[in-house]
């Protein structure tokens, strides 16, 4: 396996539905009600879980942790988030009005973005209607959060699975956010630069790389 042949790809795909995003936030204003869906948005989302789960399988196999032959999401999701690295995740939204935390869990169960996607995904029509804004978002939040740990994760392997070498930009606050997020990137951040995301979680170890 070429993990990062294989992330490069899945990056283009993943830049690709922030651009789709974007498009149809121009029809749906994102300022909308959180339920507010369509099916485009639901294509989004569909493709966006399909990133999220196979970014975990990768960043599993890159870590060398074992699961099984026939593993799924919440497999790679407890093997990955152990020390709760998962839900130290938080990205922004670039208009600076939404905190994104997409992995956190409801108690046992899977994220409730994951859960209106697996459930609905052999349910169309109907299925439709969770492709709102709030599950869409929040999926696509969580493809990104992927993407930087991923990223953290050629330079710095199996150290990205401490809990203490993670971090929260602290300066950065909902009501100080600009409307463009170009401000908050440094030269030495190997984080992909989304269009709509800037996050706030950051993986700095104490000892160095």
């Amino acid at each position: 396996m070429n993990f990062e042949k294989d992330l490069r790809h899945m990056r283009d795909s993943y830049f690709e539905l922030e651009r789709q995003f974007i498009e149809i936030s121009r029809i749906i204003p994102l300022d909308n009600p959180s339920d507010t869906y369509s099916p485009r948005l639901y294509d989004i989302l569909q493709t966006s879980c399909g990133q999220v789960e196979n970014l975990l399988r990768l960043i599993c196999d890159k870590l060398e942790l074992e699961s099984g032959q026939n593993s799924h999401f919440l497999d790679y999701y407890n093997l990955l988030n152990k020390t709760k690295i998962l839900e130290l995740q938080v990205v922004v939204y670039f208009s600076g009005t939404q905190a994104l935390t997409p992995f956190q869990l409801e108690g046992k169960d899977p994220p409730f973005w994951w859960t209106a996607y697996n459930k609905t995904k052999h349910n169309l029509p109907v299925g439709y209607k969770q492709g709102n804004l709030k599950n869409t978002m929040n999926a696509l939040a969580g493809g990104y959060a992927l993407h930087c740990m991923a990223t953290y994760s050629l330079s710095a392997g199996s150290k990205i699975l401490e809990n203490n070498e993670w971090m929260e930009e602290s300066s950065i606050t909902l009501n100080t956010m600009s409307s463009t997020i170009e401000v908050h990137w440094n030269d030495e951040d190997v984080r992909p630069r989304s269009m709509i995301f800037y996050p706030l979680s950051y993986f700095r170890p104490l000892g160095g790389l």
